[in-house]
């Protein structure tokens, strides 16, 4: 079922291959006029295709993925494509789903680093357009257990990767962070309302 957000005339030029609540309301914030469809494409089992590749590279393979097959489907339409990785040591975290995941997630982030890659792309007609690729490098706090469980209870980052909500209390987890908040809250936001504009979808 779609979700319609900012219906005007424009609003079936563009649409958003998500879900994402997150992904939604930044949209919604630069006042974009779009609608959300979930995309048909089957992630879970392209991640095992893929699984042997970098980080990055699935990152993008996902975004694209996800664009094209609702491309093909709305063939007159810009479709935005997004997807997020979690990268700690080259190791994938991706959304927890329970507390004893994200438990674990967050007791390997604590006290180290880690990078969040944001990647989006744009299709038309089954088309590649444009895509674009943001990492930020984050520097996690060194947390307790006690401070890792209350953090849980707060914010219940069950569908965040990486098991933090950067938009909620999450962004209180870090000492440092290189990037900007939109890629960690999972799209290169300046860059794909540039390549709108570019198009003149906005």
């Amino acid at each position: 079922m779609a979700c319609l957000s900012f219906l005007t005339r424009k609003s079936m030029s563009i649409i958003l291959a998500s879900q994402s609540s997150v992904r939604r309301a930044m949209l919604e914030e630069r006042a974009v006029p779009f609608t959300a469809i979930t995309s048909p494409y089957d992630e879970d089992a392209q991640k095992e295709v893929i699984a042997h590749l970098p980080p990055v590279q699935q990152s993008i393979l996902l975004a694209h993925g996800k664009a094209h097959a609702v491309s093909i489907l709305h063939p007159e339409a810009y479709v935005i494509g997004a997807d997020q990785v979690c990268d700690y040591n080259s190791t994938i975290f991706g959304k927890p789903l329970v507390v004893e995941r994200a438990m674990q997630h967050l007791t390997a982030l604590q006290g180290n680093r880690h990078y969040q890659h944001s990647a989006a792309c744009i299709f038309k007609g089954g088309v590649h357009l444009w895509s674009a690729i943001e990492t930020v490098i984050l520097d996690m706090r060194s947390l307790c257990d006690k401070e890792i469980i209350d953090y849980i209870q707060t914010d219940e980052p069950f569908h965040a990767c990486g098991s933090y909500c950067y938009e909620k209390t999450g962004h209180l987890l870090f000492h440092s962070v290189q990037g900007s908040a939109d890629a960690i809250k999972g799209l290169p936001l300046d860059a794909l309302y540039a390549a709108l504009t570019s198009l003149g979808a906005v």
